[in-house]
Protein backbone atom coordinates (compact mmCIF):
# COMPACT_ATOMS: atom_id res chain seq x y z
CA UNK A 1 0.00 0.00 0.00
CA UNK A 2 1.77 3.20 -1.10
CA UNK A 3 -1.01 5.39 1.10
CA UNK A 4 -0.50 5.55 4.80
CA UNK A 5 -3.58 3.44 5.91
CA UNK A 6 -4.34 5.62 9.19
CA UNK A 7 -4.86 9.15 8.78
CA UNK A 8 -6.25 10.62 11.71
CA UNK A 9 -9.34 11.38 10.07
CA UNK A 10 -9.66 7.81 8.80
CA UNK A 11 -8.87 5.33 11.40
CA UNK A 12 -11.61 2.49 11.46
CA UNK A 13 -10.63 0.84 14.03
CA UNK A 14 -10.04 3.38 16.58
CA UNK A 15 -13.70 4.87 15.65
CA UNK A 16 -15.09 1.50 16.76
CA UNK A 17 -13.51 1.34 20.00
CA UNK A 18 -13.88 5.31 20.41
CA UNK A 19 -17.71 4.80 19.69
CA UNK A 20 -18.07 1.23 21.22
CA UNK A 21 -20.93 2.03 23.44
CA UNK A 22 -23.00 3.10 20.41
CA UNK A 23 -21.94 0.51 18.53
CA UNK A 24 -23.50 -1.97 21.33
CA UNK A 25 -26.78 0.32 22.09
CA UNK A 26 -27.42 0.71 18.13
CA UNK A 27 -26.64 -2.53 16.66
CA UNK A 28 -27.24 -5.38 19.80
CA UNK A 29 -31.16 -4.93 19.38
CA UNK A 30 -30.50 -4.55 15.39
CA UNK A 31 -28.92 -7.89 15.36
CA UNK A 32 -31.42 -9.53 17.58
CA UNK A 33 -34.33 -8.46 15.49
CA UNK A 34 -32.84 -9.48 12.17
CA UNK A 35 -32.01 -13.01 13.69
CA UNK A 36 -35.46 -13.00 14.73
CA UNK A 37 -36.90 -11.77 11.12
CA UNK A 38 -34.96 -14.11 9.28
CA UNK A 39 -36.21 -17.26 11.19
CA UNK A 40 -39.85 -16.19 10.64
CA UNK A 41 -38.60 -15.60 7.11
CA UNK A 42 -37.47 -19.05 6.53
CA UNK A 43 -40.69 -20.53 8.38
CA UNK A 44 -43.06 -18.21 5.99
CA UNK A 45 -40.69 -19.80 2.93
CA UNK A 46 -41.78 -23.19 3.74
CA UNK A 47 -45.09 -22.50 4.22
CA UNK A 48 -45.77 -21.03 1.03
CA UNK A 49 -43.38 -24.14 -0.79
CA UNK A 50 -46.51 -25.63 0.46
CA UNK A 51 -49.23 -23.69 -0.76
CA UNK A 52 -51.49 -24.34 -3.84
CA UNK A 53 -48.99 -24.04 -6.83
CA UNK A 54 -51.81 -22.45 -8.78
CA UNK A 55 -51.54 -19.21 -7.51
CA UNK A 56 -48.17 -18.81 -5.38
CA UNK A 57 -47.36 -15.39 -7.36
CA UNK A 58 -48.90 -12.91 -5.22
CA UNK A 59 -47.04 -14.78 -2.17
CA UNK A 60 -43.99 -14.65 -3.49
CA UNK A 61 -43.98 -11.04 -4.35
CA UNK A 62 -44.47 -10.91 -0.48
CA UNK A 63 -41.93 -12.83 0.23
CA UNK A 64 -39.40 -10.79 -1.93
CA UNK A 65 -40.35 -7.90 -0.39
CA UNK A 66 -39.90 -9.38 3.34
CA UNK A 67 -36.91 -10.52 2.73
CA UNK A 68 -36.00 -6.94 0.52
CA UNK A 69 -36.36 -5.68 4.07
CA UNK A 70 -34.15 -7.69 6.05
CA UNK A 71 -31.28 -7.48 3.44
CA UNK A 72 -31.50 -3.43 3.91
CA UNK A 73 -31.63 -3.69 7.90
CA UNK A 74 -28.64 -6.24 7.52
CA UNK A 75 -26.72 -3.78 5.08
CA UNK A 76 -27.45 -0.85 8.05
CA UNK A 77 -26.03 -3.03 10.93
CA UNK A 78 -23.31 -4.40 9.41
CA UNK A 79 -22.66 -0.51 8.55
CA UNK A 80 -23.33 0.67 11.64
CA UNK A 81 -21.07 -1.44 13.62
CA UNK A 82 -18.07 0.20 11.81
CA UNK A 83 -19.46 3.28 12.43
CA UNK A 84 -20.15 4.39 9.03
CA UNK A 85 -23.26 6.11 10.33
CA UNK A 86 -23.35 8.85 7.47
CA UNK A 87 -23.56 6.05 4.90
CA UNK A 88 -26.15 4.15 6.59
CA UNK A 89 -28.52 6.70 5.83
CA UNK A 90 -28.98 5.68 2.32
CA UNK A 91 -29.66 2.47 3.49
CA UNK A 92 -31.88 2.83 6.39
CA UNK A 93 -33.92 4.98 3.71
CA UNK A 94 -35.00 2.37 1.63
CA UNK A 95 -35.32 -0.32 4.26
CA UNK A 96 -38.05 2.19 5.85
CA UNK A 97 -39.74 2.10 2.59
CA UNK A 98 -39.52 -1.20 1.70
CA UNK A 99 -40.73 -2.39 4.98
CA UNK A 100 -43.42 -0.08 4.88
CA UNK A 101 -44.39 -1.57 1.41
CA UNK A 102 -44.38 -4.74 2.35
CA UNK A 103 -46.83 -3.76 5.49
CA UNK A 104 -48.92 -2.12 2.98
CA UNK A 105 -49.22 -5.06 0.93
CA UNK A 106 -50.28 -7.45 4.23
CA UNK A 107 -53.04 -4.96 5.72
CA UNK A 108 -56.27 -4.81 5.05
CA UNK A 109 -57.48 -6.19 1.93
CA UNK A 110 -57.31 -7.03 -2.05
CA UNK A 111 -53.19 -8.53 -1.10
CA UNK A 112 -53.20 -10.26 -3.95
CA UNK A 113 -54.26 -7.01 -6.30
CA UNK A 114 -51.88 -4.80 -4.64
CA UNK A 115 -48.83 -8.09 -4.94
CA UNK A 116 -49.62 -7.98 -8.80
CA UNK A 117 -49.33 -4.14 -8.44
CA UNK A 118 -46.06 -4.14 -7.55
CA UNK A 119 -45.21 -6.55 -9.89
CA UNK A 120 -46.67 -4.85 -13.05
CA UNK A 121 -44.68 -1.53 -11.63
CA UNK A 122 -41.55 -2.82 -11.34
CA UNK A 123 -41.30 -4.45 -15.20
CA UNK A 124 -42.19 -1.98 -16.33
CA UNK A 125 -39.83 -0.06 -14.53
CA UNK A 126 -37.11 -2.66 -15.92
CA UNK A 127 -37.89 -2.29 -19.54
CA UNK A 128 -37.42 1.57 -18.89
CA UNK A 129 -33.89 0.55 -17.64
CA UNK A 130 -33.43 -1.89 -20.43
CA UNK A 131 -33.69 1.02 -23.02
CA UNK A 132 -31.70 3.69 -20.82
CA UNK A 133 -28.95 1.22 -21.07
CA UNK A 134 -29.00 0.52 -24.54
CA UNK A 135 -29.40 3.97 -25.46
CA UNK A 136 -26.49 4.28 -23.25
CA UNK A 137 -24.66 1.80 -24.76
CA UNK A 138 -24.19 -0.27 -21.68
CA UNK A 139 -26.03 -3.30 -23.53
CA UNK A 140 -26.23 -4.64 -27.44
CA UNK A 141 -29.06 -3.29 -28.90
CA UNK A 142 -30.51 -7.51 -29.75
CA UNK A 143 -30.01 -8.38 -26.06
CA UNK A 144 -31.99 -5.19 -25.19
CA UNK A 145 -34.73 -6.24 -27.75
CA UNK A 146 -35.03 -9.63 -26.91
CA UNK A 147 -35.12 -8.71 -23.25
CA UNK A 148 -37.83 -6.31 -23.96
CA UNK A 149 -40.35 -8.37 -25.87
CA UNK A 150 -40.25 -10.62 -23.19
CA UNK A 151 -41.00 -7.96 -19.92
CA UNK A 152 -44.04 -6.83 -22.66
CA UNK A 153 -45.14 -9.90 -22.92
CA UNK A 154 -45.28 -10.77 -19.37
CA UNK A 155 -47.26 -7.04 -18.97
CA UNK A 156 -49.60 -8.40 -22.00
CA UNK A 157 -50.70 -11.92 -20.50
CA UNK A 158 -52.50 -12.62 -17.37
CA UNK A 159 -52.45 -11.86 -14.21
CA UNK A 160 -50.67 -8.45 -15.16
CA UNK A 161 -53.02 -7.57 -18.02
CA UNK A 162 -55.28 -7.01 -15.36
CA UNK A 163 -53.11 -4.50 -13.98
CA UNK A 164 -53.15 -2.18 -16.80
CA UNK A 165 -56.60 -0.55 -16.26
CA UNK A 166 -55.58 0.64 -12.72
CA UNK A 167 -52.06 1.82 -14.06
CA UNK A 168 -53.70 4.11 -15.85
CA UNK A 169 -56.32 5.11 -13.60
CA UNK A 170 -53.18 5.95 -11.18
CA UNK A 171 -51.56 7.61 -14.18
CA UNK A 172 -54.52 10.09 -14.53
CA UNK A 173 -54.01 10.99 -10.71
CA UNK A 174 -50.94 11.41 -10.61
CA UNK A 175 -50.59 13.84 -13.54
CA UNK A 176 -54.16 14.92 -15.16
CA UNK A 177 -52.68 17.36 -18.00
CA UNK A 178 -49.89 14.56 -18.66
CA UNK A 179 -50.87 11.08 -17.62
CA UNK A 180 -48.93 9.00 -20.13
CA UNK A 181 -45.78 11.19 -18.75
CA UNK A 182 -46.64 10.08 -15.36
CA UNK A 183 -44.80 7.05 -13.45
CA UNK A 184 -47.16 6.20 -10.50
CA UNK A 185 -45.70 3.77 -7.69
CA UNK A 186 -47.25 0.35 -7.31
CA UNK A 187 -48.84 1.35 -4.05
CA UNK A 188 -51.13 3.79 -5.55
CA UNK A 189 -52.89 1.57 -7.95
CA UNK A 190 -55.99 0.55 -6.24
CA UNK A 191 -56.67 4.35 -4.87
CA UNK A 192 -53.68 3.54 -2.70
CA UNK A 193 -51.23 6.45 -1.36
CA UNK A 194 -49.16 8.80 -3.91
CA UNK A 195 -46.34 8.88 -2.72
CA UNK A 196 -43.89 7.93 0.06
CA UNK A 197 -45.21 10.79 3.15
CA UNK A 198 -48.77 9.44 2.37
CA UNK A 199 -47.74 5.41 2.37
CA UNK A 200 -45.68 5.95 5.82
CA UNK A 201 -49.46 7.92 6.93
CA UNK A 202 -51.31 5.19 6.44
CA UNK A 203 -49.26 2.47 6.90
CA UNK A 204 -48.00 3.49 10.64
CA UNK A 205 -51.84 4.61 11.26
CA UNK A 206 -52.68 1.31 11.06
CA UNK A 207 -49.31 0.00 13.08
CA UNK A 208 -48.57 2.62 15.40
CA UNK A 209 -50.06 6.52 15.44
CA UNK A 210 -47.98 7.22 18.22
CA UNK A 211 -45.01 6.16 16.23
CA UNK A 212 -42.07 8.80 15.12
CA UNK A 213 -40.73 6.51 12.52
CA UNK A 214 -41.76 9.41 9.44
CA UNK A 215 -39.30 11.71 11.03
CA UNK A 216 -36.83 9.10 11.51
CA UNK A 217 -37.60 8.86 7.61
CA UNK A 218 -36.86 12.51 7.27
CA UNK A 219 -33.51 13.15 9.23
CA UNK A 220 -32.25 9.78 7.33
CA UNK A 221 -33.25 11.25 3.99
CA UNK A 222 -31.29 14.87 4.74
CA UNK A 223 -28.87 12.67 5.96
CA UNK A 224 -28.73 11.34 2.31
CA UNK A 225 -28.44 14.83 0.68
CA UNK A 226 -25.42 15.96 3.88
CA UNK A 227 -27.58 18.54 5.09
CA UNK A 228 -28.00 16.90 8.68
CA UNK A 229 -24.69 18.20 10.26
CA UNK A 230 -23.82 20.71 7.77
CA UNK A 231 -24.09 23.53 10.76
CA UNK A 232 -21.14 21.06 12.69
CA UNK A 233 -19.20 20.61 9.44
CA UNK A 234 -19.27 24.01 8.88
CA UNK A 235 -18.67 25.25 12.86
CA UNK A 236 -15.56 23.04 13.02
CA UNK A 237 -14.01 24.44 9.55
CA UNK A 238 -12.54 27.60 10.84
CA UNK A 239 -10.18 25.28 12.73
CA UNK A 240 -8.93 22.82 10.81
CA UNK A 241 -7.16 20.73 13.81
CA UNK A 242 -10.98 19.90 14.61
CA UNK A 243 -12.79 19.10 11.27
CA UNK A 244 -14.67 15.87 11.98
CA UNK A 245 -13.49 12.67 11.42
CA UNK A 246 -14.97 10.67 8.52
CA UNK A 247 -16.17 7.95 11.12
CA UNK A 248 -18.62 9.74 13.93
CA UNK A 249 -21.93 9.43 15.30
CA UNK A 250 -23.75 12.77 13.93
CA UNK A 251 -25.70 14.34 16.74
CA UNK A 252 -28.74 13.79 14.61
CA UNK A 253 -28.19 10.17 15.16
CA UNK A 254 -26.79 9.51 18.66
CA UNK A 255 -30.42 8.62 19.84
CA UNK A 256 -30.36 4.74 19.64
CA UNK A 257 -33.90 4.60 20.19
CA UNK A 258 -34.52 6.23 16.18
CA UNK A 259 -32.95 2.91 15.21
CA UNK A 260 -34.80 0.81 17.85
CA UNK A 261 -37.96 2.31 16.10
CA UNK A 262 -37.08 0.89 13.14
CA UNK A 263 -36.24 -2.82 14.36
CA UNK A 264 -39.50 -2.41 16.10
CA UNK A 265 -41.16 -1.49 12.85
CA UNK A 266 -39.41 -4.49 11.02
CA UNK A 267 -40.70 -6.80 13.81
CA UNK A 268 -43.99 -5.95 13.07
CA UNK A 269 -44.11 -6.31 9.45
CA UNK A 270 -42.66 -10.20 10.38
CA UNK A 271 -45.80 -10.31 12.71
CA UNK A 272 -47.76 -9.95 10.03
CA UNK A 273 -46.10 -12.43 7.74
CA UNK A 274 -46.30 -14.99 10.25
CA UNK A 275 -49.97 -14.40 10.56
CA UNK A 276 -51.13 -14.36 6.72
CA UNK A 277 -48.82 -17.68 6.34
CA UNK A 278 -48.37 -19.38 9.62
CA UNK A 279 -51.24 -21.05 11.85
CA UNK A 280 -52.00 -19.41 15.44
CA UNK A 281 -50.47 -23.01 16.73
CA UNK A 282 -46.89 -22.35 14.71
CA UNK A 283 -46.46 -18.91 16.52
CA UNK A 284 -43.40 -19.05 18.47
CA UNK A 285 -41.31 -17.10 21.11
CA UNK A 286 -40.18 -14.90 18.90
CA UNK A 287 -43.24 -13.05 18.32
CA UNK A 288 -44.11 -12.59 21.66
CA UNK A 289 -40.52 -11.22 22.07
CA UNK A 290 -41.62 -8.66 19.53
CA UNK A 291 -44.84 -7.59 21.65
CA UNK A 292 -42.71 -7.06 24.38
CA UNK A 293 -40.19 -4.55 22.86
CA UNK A 294 -43.27 -2.92 21.39
CA UNK A 295 -43.99 -2.09 24.63
CA UNK A 296 -40.93 -1.24 25.83
CA UNK A 297 -40.99 1.12 23.00
CA UNK A 298 -44.06 2.53 23.13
Amino acid sequence: MFTTPEHPLLERERAVVDHAAYVSNVCQPLREILNRSVHEFDRCVHAVDDLDAADTLPHFIALHLFRHSIVLADAVESLLSHVCVDASAPMMRSALEANAGLMYLLNGENQRGKALAWLYVTTREVIDSVRRRENMGLIDPTTASTLRQAYEQQLAEAPLKSIQPRYEEAQVRRNRSRPAKARPPWYSLFGGPMNVKELLDKVLDEYNPDADVYETYRIFSASVHGTTTMAETFAKFPNPTEVFPIRHVPSSHKDPLMYARFGAFLMASTKRMVERYLSEDQNSDYLEWGERMFTVLD
